[in-house]
Protein backbone atom coordinates (compact mmCIF):
# COMPACT_ATOMS: atom_id res chain seq x y z
CA UNK A 1 0.00 0.00 0.00
CA UNK A 2 1.19 3.03 -1.47
CA UNK A 3 1.72 5.84 1.23
CA UNK A 4 0.41 9.42 -0.61
CA UNK A 5 -2.81 11.35 0.01
CA UNK A 6 -5.37 12.67 -2.99
CA UNK A 7 -2.58 15.20 -4.06
CA UNK A 8 0.39 12.97 -4.64
CA UNK A 9 2.09 14.30 -2.68
CA UNK A 10 3.79 11.93 0.13
CA UNK A 11 3.90 12.10 3.75
CA UNK A 12 0.51 13.46 3.77
CA UNK A 13 -0.83 14.69 7.59
CA UNK A 14 -4.46 14.02 7.41
CA UNK A 15 -4.88 17.56 6.93
CA UNK A 16 -6.50 19.73 4.03
CA UNK A 17 -5.07 23.68 3.39
CA UNK A 18 -7.09 26.84 4.03
CA UNK A 19 -6.87 29.77 2.28
CA UNK A 20 -7.40 32.30 5.34
CA UNK A 21 -6.71 35.61 3.49
CA UNK A 22 -9.19 37.67 1.79
CA UNK A 23 -12.01 40.37 2.58
CA UNK A 24 -14.27 37.58 4.41
CA UNK A 25 -11.04 36.24 5.87
CA UNK A 26 -7.86 37.93 7.46
CA UNK A 27 -7.88 40.81 5.28
CA UNK A 28 -4.22 41.71 5.84
CA UNK A 29 -3.28 38.60 3.43
CA UNK A 30 -4.78 38.74 -0.27
CA UNK A 31 -7.33 35.84 -0.61
CA UNK A 32 -4.72 33.12 -2.16
CA UNK A 33 -1.60 34.44 -0.12
CA UNK A 34 -1.57 32.42 2.48
CA UNK A 35 -2.55 29.11 3.38
CA UNK A 36 -2.44 26.38 6.49
CA UNK A 37 -4.05 23.37 7.11
CA UNK A 38 -5.04 25.13 10.51
CA UNK A 39 -5.82 28.55 11.60
CA UNK A 40 -7.94 30.46 14.16
CA UNK A 41 -8.85 34.26 13.32
CA UNK A 42 -9.18 36.54 16.31
CA UNK A 43 -11.39 39.47 15.52
CA UNK A 44 -12.80 42.87 17.53
CA UNK A 45 -15.03 45.19 15.45
CA UNK A 46 -17.19 47.88 15.84
CA UNK A 47 -19.88 48.89 13.09
CA UNK A 48 -20.83 52.63 12.98
CA UNK A 49 -24.36 53.39 10.65
CA UNK A 50 -24.26 56.99 10.04
CA UNK A 51 -27.33 56.74 7.46
CA UNK A 52 -29.74 54.55 6.61
CA UNK A 53 -28.14 52.56 4.11
CA UNK A 54 -24.58 53.79 4.68
CA UNK A 55 -22.01 51.87 7.28
CA UNK A 56 -18.51 51.70 8.22
CA UNK A 57 -16.51 49.13 10.46
CA UNK A 58 -12.87 48.99 11.98
CA UNK A 59 -11.43 45.45 12.87
CA UNK A 60 -8.99 44.83 14.81
CA UNK A 61 -7.24 40.75 13.71
CA UNK A 62 -5.25 38.42 15.02
CA UNK A 63 -3.93 35.53 12.86
CA UNK A 64 -2.41 31.86 14.35
CA UNK A 65 -1.80 29.88 11.38
CA UNK A 66 0.09 26.27 11.86
CA UNK A 67 0.64 22.85 9.87
CA UNK A 68 -0.34 20.71 12.75
CA UNK A 69 -2.54 21.05 15.79
CA UNK A 70 0.33 22.11 18.29
CA UNK A 71 -0.10 25.69 19.30
CA UNK A 72 2.73 25.69 21.45
CA UNK A 73 4.54 27.43 18.64
CA UNK A 74 2.75 30.50 18.12
CA UNK A 75 2.72 32.45 14.61
CA UNK A 76 0.28 35.68 15.12
CA UNK A 77 0.15 38.18 12.67
CA UNK A 78 -1.82 41.16 13.62
CA UNK A 79 -3.64 43.67 11.08
CA UNK A 80 -6.52 45.77 10.83
CA UNK A 81 -9.35 46.62 8.40
CA UNK A 82 -11.63 49.63 7.74
CA UNK A 83 -14.66 49.22 5.15
CA UNK A 84 -16.80 51.57 3.93
CA UNK A 85 -19.93 50.55 2.43
CA UNK A 86 -23.60 51.02 1.11
CA UNK A 87 -26.45 48.36 1.24
CA UNK A 88 -28.81 48.18 -1.93
CA UNK A 89 -31.52 46.07 -2.90
CA UNK A 90 -29.46 43.63 -4.58
CA UNK A 91 -27.05 43.60 -1.62
CA UNK A 92 -23.96 45.45 -0.17
CA UNK A 93 -21.29 47.69 -1.95
CA UNK A 94 -18.15 47.80 0.40
CA UNK A 95 -14.82 49.11 -0.10
CA UNK A 96 -12.07 48.39 2.47
CA UNK A 97 -8.46 48.69 3.11
CA UNK A 98 -6.49 46.60 5.47
CA UNK A 99 -3.33 46.55 6.49
CA UNK A 100 -0.93 43.47 8.41
CA UNK A 101 1.82 43.99 11.03
CA UNK A 102 4.16 42.62 8.34
CA UNK A 103 3.51 45.87 6.00
CA UNK A 104 1.29 44.13 3.21
CA UNK A 105 -2.18 46.07 2.53
CA UNK A 106 -4.55 45.65 0.72
CA UNK A 107 -8.03 46.97 -1.19
CA UNK A 108 -10.95 45.23 -1.91
CA UNK A 109 -13.87 46.56 -3.45
CA UNK A 110 -16.76 43.82 -2.70
CA UNK A 111 -20.17 43.56 -4.53
CA UNK A 112 -23.26 41.82 -3.06
CA UNK A 113 -23.23 38.96 -0.09
CA UNK A 114 -21.06 36.47 0.21
CA UNK A 115 -21.43 32.52 1.38
CA UNK A 116 -19.00 29.84 2.07
CA UNK A 117 -20.27 27.20 -0.08
CA UNK A 118 -17.96 24.51 1.88
CA UNK A 119 -19.29 25.66 4.93
CA UNK A 120 -20.23 21.77 5.37
CA UNK A 121 -16.78 20.44 5.54
CA UNK A 122 -15.57 22.73 7.90
CA UNK A 123 -13.54 21.06 10.81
Amino acid sequence: MKDYSHFGKKNYNGFDPFYMGGVDGFAGYSQFEKSAPIFKLYQLGVVYKPWKNVYSSVKLQGLNYANNDDWSKQNIVIGGALTLGYKTPLGPIEFCGAVAQDNTSNLYLSFGYTGDVFFFSRR
